[in-house]
């Protein structure tokens, strides 16, 4: 496959799998924001519902306190004796009241009957009475009154059950209040209006939403179904109609909610306190019907992510080609180069694989360029001898003409023991630092070699140039590149004490440490500034800084970290008219072993050019 057709297969595969798993998780997610949002909503159209019914039912309360409170009845009741014994008297108060009542409630369907009641039980009828077998008042009795109106404040009881002639049952609620005497409070009757039951359903079945299914159950406080769209569970207790459970049944008390799942499906349960009557309303409906918009939101989702993954895939295609066109020109490029070139390894085969032509072409390139790295190490090893020999070159002309020419000034001016020890001290110094051509020599050496060219500089520089030595012990056993404390010596004569042209001194020091030796070179000359001192410094640790001035202090630098490693280093002290300091720190190597670990170091330096 080509790297176009396998980004594409790899674009296509993610695009599927977050699709299918996206519609996985949304599927949970969709759920839960589906059934909130029922619930919220289905929860508002019962509220709604329950408080219709309850404002319904406050209307009919205020009818009945205002035909309690209302003084022609009031005064009809007190005009009357208690045992009404003439046909005479019944009509005359009925026809006061029913006229008196039909004024204050008109034509209120909600109302199906209104009934005074004496104080000595004595009923006042006004409605379809005569179409029922059984009267109100032999359902209810006197005795209902006395015990439910013993107080002034209205009671709402029921249902209750009337046959009519028909053999047909009426179902329905008493809403009975005491009438008292405005004046001493003395009660005078009661009057009870009687509400169907369809007055509760008739609620629900009109405001209930259309599109969902729903029951209700209107309950006492024992749980008794007093109204309900089921007619056959009135007078039933609640969880013998719907087979609750005990735990089911407490968490709607406290929760107001329930759901209990069965066979065909989900039911929710909730449960709606009315005000000012230790009733409730129970609605019943289906789970399944609240997130029918569900399956239909994930089915369009459905069809929208396929759309998107088609779009996806096409950009895709067109994303690939992009990204792998430079490659495609790339690997034709290579590969033509390794076709014309004709020399070195070539391709074995051409493959569709554009990764796979660059692969070899890069490898034969690789080779190619390790070839000019191993050319340009070799140069670069070259330059460096070739530096090194410059600094040799350096000293031994100008240090040779200065010194023969003090020799000359000696035996001019007949000193001619103090001409012979510099002739000795000189040819010592050149035995030294030739070394037999090695790059390598012992401590002991180095240290006599900078003890010869410290005296003859002295001879040179007597009226202002001293200078002093502490050396250790057995330092023949440890080896050092030759001419590292030379050029360090020169620096602080020639820009230490002669530019202060006055009395000065260097000290050269060696000191022994648990796994290294440590030289000082110091002197009480010019010194440097801390501009000065910091561009130097900055000079030995990057190559392209350095300076003509300095280029003997990083040769110095970068033979230590050739042959030691990059933790030796030169380290550089100064203060202006003060003090230079110069320490060099190397480990206790034999001259043996420093000799076996050139080859290494070579090494190393080859890869670092890499």
């Amino acid at each position: 496959m080509t790297v176009r057709m396998r980004i594409f297969c790899s674009y296509f595969l993610l695009i599927t799998g977050a699709l299918a798993l996206t519609v996985f998780l949304s599927q949970s997610l969709v759920r839960n924001v589906f059934r909130e949002s029922g619930l919220k909503s289905y929860r508002r159209e019962l509220v709604y519902t329950t408080n219709r019914l309850q404002t319904r039912l406050d209307h009919v309360k205020d009818y009945q306190r205002t035909v309690a409170l209302d003084t022609v009845v009031t005064d009809t009741f007190a005009s009357y004796p208690r045992v009404l014994e003439s046909e005479h008297d019944i009509y005359s108060m009925n026809r006061i009241l029913r006229k008196r009542v039909t004024t204050i409630i008109g034509t209120n369907q909600e109302i199906y009957q209104y009934v005074f009641v004496t104080l000595e039980g004595t009923f006042l009828f006004f409605g379809d009475e005569n179409a029922f077998q059984t009267s109100v008042g032999e359902v209810l009795g006197y005795d209902f009154f006395l015990e439910n109106n013993a107080k002034r404040n209205l009671v709402l009881n029921g249902p209750y059950e009337m046959e009519r002639a028909n053999g047909e049952l009426l179902r329905f609620f008493v809403l009975s209040k005491q009438v008292v005497d405005l004046n001493t409070l003395a009660p005078l009757g009661y009057v009870a209006f009687i509400l169907k039951e369809d007055f509760f359903s008739d609620i629900f079945e009109e405001n209930m939403p259309f599109e969902i299914q729903v029951d209700f159950y209107l309950i006492s406080k024992d749980m008794q179904v007093l109204s309900s769209s089921k007619k056959e569970t009135v007078g039933s207790r609640l969880e013998d109609v719907e087979n609750f459970s005990d735990q089911n049944l407490r968490q709607l008390q406290e929760k107001g909610i329930c759901e209990i799942k069965d066979e065909e499906g989900t039911l929710l349960y909730t449960m709606t306190q009315m005000e000012d009557s230790e009733w409730s309303v129970v609605h019943v409906t289906s789970m399944d019907a609240l997130l029918r918009n569900e399956t239909m939101v994930l089915r369009i989702a459905l069809v929208i992510g396929m759309i998107t993954c088609a779009i996806s895939l096409c950009i895709a295609r067109l994303i690939a080609y992009r990204i792998t066109e430079p490659i495609v020109k790339l690997s034709r490029k290579m590969t033509n180069y390794q076709a014309e070139d004709g020399k070195g390894d070539t391709l074995p085969c051409i493959s569709r694989n554009e990764i796979y032509n660059l692969y070899f072409a890069f490898d034969c390139m690789v080779k190619k360029t390790d070839q000019l790295m191993q050319q340009i190490y070799v140069e670069q090893e070259e330059k460096s001898n070739y530096q090194f020999q410059l600094i040799q070159s350096q000293i031994k002309p100008h240090f040779l003409y200065n010194t023969l020419e003090m020799i000359k000034s000696l035996v001019d001016c007949k000193m001619y023991e103090e001409a012979g020890r510099a002739i000795m001290a000189m040819s010592r110094f050149y035995r030294l630092s030739l070394n037999s051509g090695n790059d390598i020599t012992t401590v002991a050496q180095e240290m006599e070699l900078s003890q010869q060219y410290l005296y003859i500089q002295r001879l040179r520089y007597a009226e202002y140039m001293d200078y002093s030595i502490m050396e250790c012990e057995g330092m023949d056993q440890y080896a050092i590149p030759k001419l590292t404390l030379q050029p360090l010596l020169e620096n602080a004569i020639y820009h230490g004490i002669k530019e202060k042209q006055e009395n000065g001194k260097i000290e050269l020091t060696i000191r022994e440490i648990e796994n290294g030796l440590v030289f000082i070179i110091e002197d009480n000359g010019a010194g440097m500034t801390s501009e000065e001192l910091k561009k130097l410094r900055d000079a030995l640790k990057d190559p392209q800084k350095k300076k003509e001035d300095s280029f003997g202090l990083y040769s110095i630098n970068r033979r230590l970290h050739l042959f030691f490693g990059v933790e030796y280093e030169l380290e550089i002290e100064s203060e202006q008219f003060v003090f230079t300091r110069v320490t060099v720190q190397i480990p206790k190597v034999s001259l043996n072993d420093l000799q076996e670990e050139i080859p290494k170091l070579k090494g190393e330096l080859r890869r670092n050019l890499y």
